[in-house]
């Protein structure tokens, strides 16, 4: 510690040196820090001592004094530098100043750990940024015209302010100045002054009379005496003196005024600054009235309801809430159900048999179980296989903008179709209220993020099924006995071809339009025609005459068919046969699990499209062991549902409203949702919200943009990995890169809120994922463009220069090969390895699905609260949770005063703790049941399965079902099952 003081002295007094012998000083502190730990305390007394010499540019590179709004920041950092570690002794490699200006005009951020000043990488030169000009940072002083981050020479004589004078000339300043007017560097030798500044005579802002709007720069000094001409506020003008009165402010300077019959005040008056900068009420300026502008009309600020052509912010009558919206929120689960055990760990993993895929469509193969009731009759494995291969041909249709009728859909709609009533009846029913179907939001302008609709317009709905079920529909109503006598696919027709149909067929939209067309010609005989989508599908049709050859394929999509089918041909539908319709939608959504799960396993082998060409999915576990999902036993199909009774239009349109779910329930309010609708308890709950792994969000039916998971085809554990933040690969590209951090391991998840801004204050809320990783430098995603100009160049700096061997790209801070970027980055907003989106396939979740692994409350309004990171995410207040940290993957490069803490370092997460209820009979909370399933993909099959049949018998005892796949030779339970199975 003597020698450490001992050396310091000496510096101090030698501070006047050359810039060399500084630099050299510096190495030498820099060692002795490093060496003499236990002295730390009197280093940062003495480096305290040292500031005021840095501030004028001759201090030890790496210890500044930056001013700011009155106060000075010390910064103790070796930067641009190659530290070598030996014996735990760390020295720092500085550069040569002989060499002179180095790196001139190039991005230098990353090479000088992103600190800005004076760095080895520009050689006696130094690495700013415009931001840092603005702020002041010693050695930027001539930064003014940077863009981006360059090397140059930017040290002026910051002992000497008239060497920079004024600086930002008319730029609002009070958010670079700490909210302080008067003297600020951002200002250089100029003051930030508001109006208000002058008539309360503030020093430094005496000439500060003609500022017509906020703060802004300029030389508004006078030696010359003021008179104020309003109170003076020794107060910033945003401070609050009651907590949740943030207008109340009886010091904000109120010019005298005679309240008008109503109680206004200043009516017409501008009223920002006296109102804290906030619109609303404001009663101290505007008395009963309000301070409000167009923009808080536009974002729903209370008090600003008739504000919409009011431009700028000044006192008036503008009051008139909205009704209030609907109160969604429910209370505590009772706890009226019971836990299921959980299967035993020796049943899973299991390769499945008995699957409704292995069944074969045989006509030898029509017989139904016997069956007495008055639901639906039991189907056969022949009706079963028939319905199924119609059913996938669409599925598999699917794309990312083509899912009117997917997987996905199936769930959804067998899930809506199964819901209780508002009356308290209902069940799985076949049949769907049909209010506000087809509605899409945007309105006249087609904007869907334009808070046209107000907040209690909101509701819940069956929109965006309608489709599905108009193609159960068409296959309930289909005449399998003559598309099985007349019809063969994979087959075609060739010669004798008619009506010139060879080389000018005609458009149709359905293989029955094209079967039409060949009875209504003469001599037509054969037709063919491709299988259709059901959704705006069309193809080509072509007629052949008795001459035509029939040929049988071993694969394809087109359909052969006889014109005129043989006479005495069966004729026969799903619903000819007495199956019910409710039994038909049951059967779709199992159908569609086990398409989903198989999606899966052909990823986890390598074939990412499928068979089929379906969207790429890309894994997690791909080729990995473990990675296939793999049910111990197959989803059972029982039938005997009842349809409902309906006078409306249509047979599945119906009378009754359902009690829908919102997706803005917390945790607890969406296990006390499923207890009393479905019988649920919380295990069965968690286990069955995992059926949103499948699916993408539709922006124009809910106000929801983006997916779940990046693999939204394929059914697995995802959706529990991604809510539970587990650390993964960041797929964005069409090859399946696995992008991590710069030492090649999956990126850390951060989790914030959005405003998707349908309705007035910005609802509906999303949850959107960051990931902590690299640039995907092996696509070269910074040339994709899309992105912040800075963003992109820094991630084209990161890619290709200073990236060590067997990196991804250039790492962030100091640690060893092989190190995560959590133990050894210090901003997760910036550099290198930083927390982005997958742009335009964002992974999100609703607050039903976080609810189950995080604990929050939520208003009526559907806005999460009691984290610590959405303190300033409320309704009408900023878009992003994390606005703090910015925006695009980067912070905001026009604020240089973002708040630098722990909380902006972790790119601003929600920060929520783990959801810790505990069901009443169970013994793990929500959290560590989502925990559970997203590192144990075969435990959460093992309970989805049993759930979700539990879910599609929904409203029906046991004895009111049969089960009529699979059976075994007797048409019993199938061998090998559970005894607790349903």
């Amino acid at each position: 510690q003597i020698l450490a003081h001992t050396l310091l002295l000496k510096l101090e007094q030698t501070m006047k040196m050359t810039a060399s012998c500084a630099r050299f000083c510096s190495a030498l502190v820099a060692l002795h820090s490093a060496v003499l730990v236990s002295s730390s305390e009197t280093l940062n007394e003495e480096a305290e001592t040292l500031s005021s010499h840095a501030e004028v540019g001759v201090g030890p590179e790496g210890m500044e004094g930056r001013t700011h709004g009155g106060s000075v920041v010390q910064h103790r950092k070796l930067r641009g530098a190659e530290v070598l570690s030996q014996n735990g002794i760390s020295s720092a490699v500085v550069g040569d100043p002989s060499s002179g200006l180095q790196n001139e005009g190039k991005a230098c951020f990353g090479h000088c750990d992103r600190t800005p000043g004076n760095c080895s990488f520009c050689g006696t030169g130094q690495c700013c940024r415009k931001a840092d000009y603005n702020r002041g940072v010693p050695g930027c002083e001539l930064a003014s015209s940077v863009s981006g981050s360059q090397c140059g020479n930017f040290k002026g004589k910051v002992g000497l302010k008239n060497e920079v004078g004024l600086k930002n000339e008319g730029k609002a300043c009070f958010g670079h100045c700490n909210s302080m007017p008067g003297d600020c560097d951002f200002c250089g030798t100029g003051q930030c002054c508001r109006k208000q500044d002058a008539e309360r005579c503030v020093p430094g802002c005496e000439l500060a009379g003609s500022v017509t709007v906020g703060a802004r720069c300029g030389n508004f000094t006078s030696s010359a005496g003021c008179t104020p001409s309003s109170p003076t506020d020794p107060r910033p003008p945003n401070s609050d003196p009651v907590a949740g009165t943030p207008n109340s402010d009886p010091a904000a300077g109120t010019p005298d005024a005679t309240p008008d019959p109503t109680g206004l005040l200043n009516e017409g008056q501008g009223c920002w600054t006296h109102c804290g900068f906030r619109g609303g009420d404001c009663p101290n300026f505007c008395g009963t009235g309000q301070c409000c502008r167009s923009d808080d009309w536009y974002r729903g600020v209370p008090g600003c309801e008739l504000a919409e052509n009011i431009t700028q912010p000044v006192c008036g009558l503008y009051k008139q809430p909205y009704p209030q919206p609907v109160e969604f929120r429910l209370p505590l689960p009772q706890g009226t159900a019971q836990t299921p055990p959980s299967p035993a760990q020796g049943t899973l993993g299991t390769p499945v048999t008995g699957s409704i895929k292995d069944v074969v469509a045989t006509a030898q193969n029509d017989t139904a179980p016997a069956y007495s009731g008055d639901g639906g009759q039991p189907w056969s494995p022949y009706e079963i296989g028939l319905v199924r291969d119609m059913i996938l041909r669409e599925i598999r249709r699917a794309t990312a903008g083509r899912d009117d009728i997917s997987g996905a859909k199936m769930l959804r709609l067998v899930f809506h179709d199964c819901l209780r009533h508002t009356n308290g009846q209902g069940g799985c029913d076949g049949c769907l209220n049909w209010h506000n179907m087809g509605t899409e939001l945007g309105k006249e302008n087609g904007r869907v993020e334009d808070r046209e609709f107000e907040d209690h317009e909101r509701r819940q709905s069956n929109n965006g099924l309608q489709k599905t079920v108009e193609f159960l529909e068409y296959i309930y109503n289909f005449d399998f006995g003559m598309a099985s006598a007349c019809w063969e696919t994979p087959a075609t027709v060739a010669r004798d071809w008619l009506a010139d149909t060879q080389k000018n067929p005609i458009t149709v939209r359905s293989t029955e339009e094209c079967q039409q067309h060949c009875q209504s010609t003469t001599r037509c005989v054969y037709f063919s025609v491709p299988q259709l989508p059901f959704i705006d599908g069309s193809g080509p049709c072509r007629l052949f005459g008795a001459g035509g050859r029939w040929n049988s394929l071993s694969s394809g999509r087109m359909i052969a068919g006889h014109g005129h089918c043989p006479e005495g041909t069966p004729s026969w539908s799903l619903q000819s046969r007495g199956k019910s319709r409710a039994d038909l939608w049951a059967f779709a959504s199992l159908v569609a699990i086990e398409e989903g799960m198989q999606r899966h396993n052909w990823a986890c082998d390598g074939d990412r499209f499928s068979p089929h060409g379906g969207p790429l999915m890309c894994t997690q576990f791909e080729g990995e062991p473990g990675c296939k999902i793999q049910p111990s036993r197959p989803l059972i199909f029982k039938t005997g549902r009842k349809d409902c009774a309906t006078t409306l239009e249509k047979p599945y349109m119906a009378e009754e409203e359902e009690v829908h779910a919102d997706e803005h329930f917390n945790g607890t309010m969406t296990v006390r949702f499923m207890e009393e609708n479905f019988g649920f308890s919380a295990k069965e709950t968690v286990a069955i919200m995992g059926a949103h792994t499948l699916g993408r969000f539709h922006q124009q039916q809910s106000g929801h943009k983006y997916v779940w998971t990046t693999d939204y085809q394929a059914f697995n554990n995802q959706y529990y990995r991604n809510i539970a933040g587990k650390d993964d690969w960041f797929f964005d590209d069409s090859n399946c890169t696995k992008v991590g951090d710069a030492w090649g391991n999956k990126g850390s998840a951060v989790w914030i809120a959005k405003m998707n801004q349908v309705y007035r204050t910005g609802a509906p809320i999303q949850w959107i994922q960051k990931k902590v990783v690299c640039p995907n430098c092996a696509d070269r995603s910074y040339e994709r463009g899309g992105r912040h100009a800075e963003r992109l160049a820094l991630d084209r700096d990161c890619c290709l220069n200073g990236v060590p061997e067997g990196a991804q790209c250039r790492p962030d801070g100091h640690g060893e090969p092989g190190s995560k970027a959590s133990a050894r980055d210090d901003d997760f907003s910036w550099g290198c390895e930083y927390s982005h989106f997958i742009f335009g396939r964002d992974e999100s979740a609703l607050g039903s699905d976080m609810g189950l692994m995080y604990k929050f409350d939520v208003d009526r309004r559907g806005f999460p609260s009691g984290c610590p990171g959405l303190q300033t995410f409320y309704p009408s207040s900023m878009r992003f949770s994390d606005w703090t940290c910015g925006i695009d993957g980067r912070p905001w490069l026009d604020d240089p005063d973002r708040v630098q803490s722990n909380w902006t370092r972790q790119a601003c997460p929600a920060g929520c703790a783990k959801q810790d209820y505990r069901y009443h009979d169970d013994n793990l909370t929500l959290a560590e049941h989502v925990e559970r399933f997203a590192d144990d993909q075969a435990a959460w099959i093992e309970e989805f399965i049993p759930s979700m049949e539990k879910m599609i018998r929904n409203g029906y005892a046991d004895e009111d079902l049969v089960v009529s796949w699979p059976r075994n030779e007797v048409g019993g339970m199938l061998d090998g099952m559970r005894g607790d199975d349903p």
